[in-house]
């Protein structure tokens, strides 16, 4: 099945913040239509898996890469508008039920694209390197060339494949979990403030905006003690929320034989570390 097009759009959804409106309909209309394009997206995700075997990729013509990579990039479009989606709602009703439910639902979802996103990946670093440059370097690819070539830099640091699946399974738990928890903890914080335009009842994400951008320092001074008392309450929660992370990334840096925290960012940006550094 293809990708399937939400209908037209026709309502918005309140931020929660004063005098703001985050319209999400480009992506959905409705939480009906958001399940139903993220159902088709698993069901692809799926049929992905079993028409593309690893070993097609031995013979692959650049004329079949260029259309797998389309469902590819497909899939994965899908699943970034999902969890952004998701995101955006619990921003602006980060206590409701009904959201938090709607999260973990496309994050149970989610993991089920990243297969098919793996399963491409550990196929494609299991080619050899002139194999892979051959495919890469024909002009039935060109527009996905960087990424082909740009990927197989993280070869030596991935995993099996029944690893990875274990790793990406456990993310709800040791990385999506702890996001939630912070989010939900700084969503509902807010403060009396004053910018000179009169009092009020402030989020934390105006408070925040204040502190950095507003043209009075003395303002921006105030919106900067104001929240920092509305963070020494949560300190303890959030900064377990932070440890919690980092401790799952360095032991994940460690399985994957990374020898630093920044290399595999490095990589992802194609960095030496020694620039990095100096």
């Amino acid at each position: 099945p293809g990708r399937r097009s939400a209908p037209p759009v026709t309502t918005a959804v309140d931020s929660g913040a004063q005098g703001v409106r985050w319209d999400l309909t480009p992506l959905a209309p409705s939480l009906e239509a958001m399940k139903e394009r993220l159902e088709g997206a698993v069901a692809d995700a799926a049929a992905f898996v079993d028409r593309w075997s690893a070993s097609s990729l031995e013979t692959i013509e650049p004329a079949s890469l260029r259309e797998l990579l389309g469902e590819l990039a497909e899939i994965r479009a899908i699943g970034y508008e999902a969890r952004h989606w998701a995101f955006m709602l619990g921003m602006t009703d980060s206590e409701n039920p009904a959201v938090l439910d709607i999260r973990a639902w496309v994050d149970n979802r989610s993991p089920r694209l990243d297969e098919a996103i793996r399963h491409f990946e550990l196929a494609w670093f299991a080619l050899p390197d002139d194999r892979a440059r051959s495919l890469a370097e024909d002009e039935a690819v060109v527009r996905d060339r960087h990424y082909l070539l740009g990927v197989r830099r993280f070869r030596p640091f991935r995993l099996s494949p029944a690893e990875e699946r274990a790793l990406s399974a456990r993310d709800a738990s040791a990385v999506t979990a702890w996001q939630v928890l912070r989010n939900r903890t700084l969503g509902p914080l807010s403060a009396r403030f004053d910018d000179g335009s009169g009092e009020r009842e402030w989020p934390l994400s105006e408070l925040e905006s204040a502190r950095r951008f507003h043209v009075d320092r003395e303002v921006r001074r105030r919106a900067q003690e104001t929240t920092a008392a509305l963070f020494e309450p949560v300190l303890p929660l959030l900064a377990h929320c932070y440890d919690s992370r980092v401790a799952d990334r360095l032991a994940v840096d460690r399985l994957r034989g990374y020898d630093d925290p920044m290399d595999e960012m490095n990589l992802e940006n194609e960095l030496d570390a020694g620039m990095v550094e100096a």
